[in-house]
C-alpha cells in the first residue's frame, strides 16, 4: 500500500513539474539581443513573458481598451497596447503549445507609445525562431 502512495505521489509530482515548466518562455529561443532572466527574456527596458491564457478570465484584461489602456488589434492575431497608468507599451499574441494556449507579452517600460512597434517585431521574431503561429484572438478559448 505504501508503495502505491509513493508511486502515485511521484507521478503527480512529475505532472505538476511538467505543467509548470511548459509555461516558461525561457524554454524557447529568444529574439536577438535578449537575455534569459529566471522567467522572462530581457533586453534593456524590453521584456517578454509567457503565461497560460484563458479567454474567460484574460480577454478583458489584455485585449480590450479602457480609459488608461489603449489596445489596437492587428490582423486578428496581434494586439498593440499602451497603458498610461503603468507607463508601459507593448504587443500581445496568443499561441498554442502542446494543446495549451499561452499569451505572449512583449513590453517596454516607459511612456513611449512608439515602442509597441518594436515589441511587435520581437513577437514576430520569437515566432519565427520557435516556429510558432499566433492564433486568432477571437478564436482563443
Amino acid at each position: 500500500m505504501r508503495f502505491k502512495v509513493v508511486l502515485v505521489s511521484l507521478i503527480l509530482l512529475a505532472f505538476f513539474i511538467g505543467a509548470v515548466s511548459a509555461a516558461d518562455i525561457t524554454n524557447y529561443n529568444s529574439p536577438i539581443g535578449f537575455e534569459r532572466d529566471p522567467m522572462t527574456f530581457v533586453n534593456g527596458d524590453f521584456e517578454m513573458e509567457m503565461d497560460s491564457y484563458n479567454a474567460f478570465i484574460d480577454y478583458d484584461d489584455h485585449f480590450k481598451s479602457e480609459d488608461d489602456r489603449q489596445v489596437e488589434i492587428i490582423n486578428d492575431t496581434y494586439a498593440k497596447y499602451f497603458d498610461s497608468d503603468d507607463k508601459k507599451a507593448g504587443a500581445l499574441e496568443i499561441i498554442k503549445v502542446d494543446g495549451d494556449q499561452y499569451i505572449v507579452d512583449s513590453s517596454f517600460s516607459g511612456d513611449d507609445k512608439s515602442k509597441s512597434e518594436d515589441c511587435l517585431k520581437y513577437l514576430e521574431e520569437f515566432n519565427q525562431l520557435n516556429k510558432f503561429k499566433p492564433i486568432k484572438i477571437d478564436k482563443a478559448s
